[in-house]
């Protein structure tokens, strides 16, 4: 098997990008001064770039990022994620990433300023590509090309692999510094419910008795103050190979968290089962004691609530052609199935989050 995933990544590493993207021809259709926003070193104040289209944006962070002809640029798309917009820019013989952002985040839970905080301290403990630039009216960030892949969902759930991502969860923990805003899992799950309600969107019938169960949760876990510097969205899509080490990118959703939220969430969008949940904490911290797994089962089952709604209010939200509401009721149910099952009574009496500091990262 070990033969096998090594012939798998290194087909994986040497698979070349395609695609290519053409921004726009002829004469654009707005006023070259907006389009530039560029005159005497102040920007044009005619257009709000809140209205700009994705192109728009686009072509006005190469101008400021010193790409002379935009038109002209050597772009080709990433077909990743399921929020922004990603493009492999060739300039002057280097190869850079371009992340747009998609508007109207912060409704999900994203801060641009801890995103920014976050990927300076990943970028020097070289855990992430180091950013390069960053253009907030255009919502752009240019980061250096890592010339690797995406870690196929498929691999995550294989214990040598999952060994390497706790591994790197432990080197996320460490990071040196306090990201400025601290994230309360249950506050944002609240947050999400809210803006899902008011969005007119349906939930399924069983909806008060999941919150009922999620009062429960906070109840048991709720009272910890402890929290490291957290990423809160590692998946598979999220992590890149460059065939010798593991980079997490993305970094919208990060804060000051519990580490087991950041734990849960991976095992919720990864789908992993109970014994390899239990695998990954003892990646992580060394033990499986039953309190420690206790206290892990229940944030994984916050995060399948949390990407529930998440998943739920995107599909209002996002023009992006996914799925979202199957995903959502994918999560919700992997919610409800733990919350009828014997062991979250257990859990419920079996965690003390008070004694269990644990991620201890250390």
């Amino acid at each position: 098997m070990r033969k096998v995933l090594s012939v798998l990544f290194a087909l994986a590493l040497h698979a070349p990008l395609t695609g290519s993207l053409q921004l726009g021809t002829g004469v654009p259709d707005y006023d070259i001064l907006a389009q530039l926003r560029i005159f005497d070193g102040l920007r044009c104040p005619e257009r709000n770039p809140d209205d700009w289209t994705v192109e728009e944006r686009l072509h006005q962070a190469l101008l400021l990022f010193g790409v002379a002809d935009p038109e002209n640029a050597e772009l080709s798309p990433i077909s990743a994620g399921l929020t922004n917009a990603n493009y492999r820019l060739h300039h002057e013989g280097r190869d850079y990433f371009i992340r747009i952002a998609a508007r109207n985040s912060e409704q999900l839970g994203v801060d641009r300023d801890a995103e920014i905080a976050a990927m300076q301290l990943a970028g020097e403990a070289q855990l992430s590509p180091q950013m390069l630039a960053h253009y907030p009216d255009e919502g752009v960030l240019v980061f250096e090309f890592l010339k690797g892949q995406q870690v196929p969902a498929s691999y995550v759930r294989h214990p040598q692999i999952l060994k390497r991502i706790a591994l790197t969860f432990q080197r996320c923990h460490k990071l040196p510094s306090t990201l400025p805003r601290q994230v309360n899992p249950f506050e944002r799950i609240h947050s999400l419910y809210e803006a899902v309600l008011a969005e007119g969107i349906a939930l399924p019938e069983n909806a008060r008795a999941v919150m009922r169960c999620m009062d429960k949760i906070e109840q048991t876990l709720g009272s910890s103050d402890y929290s490291v510097p957290c990423h809160l969205d590692v998946h598979a899509g999220n992590l890149l190979c460059d065939g010798w080490k593991l980079w997490l990118v993305d970094w919208e959703y990060a804060g000051m968290c519990h580490p087991y939220f950041d734990l849960g969430s991976f095992a919720s969008t990864s789908k992993l089962s109970n014994k390899e949940l239990g695998l990954l904490l003892r990646f992580y911290s060394g033990e499986t004691n039953p309190e420690a797994l206790a206290e892990l089962r229940l944030y994984r089952m916050t995060a399948d609530l949390h990407w529930s709604l998440w998943c739920f209010l995107q599909s209002k939200m996002s023009d992006v052609d996914y799925d979202y509401e199957a995903e959502g009721l994918r999560l919700w149910q992997n919610y409800v199935d733990a919350m009828l099952q014997p062991q979250f009574h257990r859990d419920l009496a079996l965690a003390h989050p008070s004694k269990n500091m644990v991620a201890k990262a250390s």
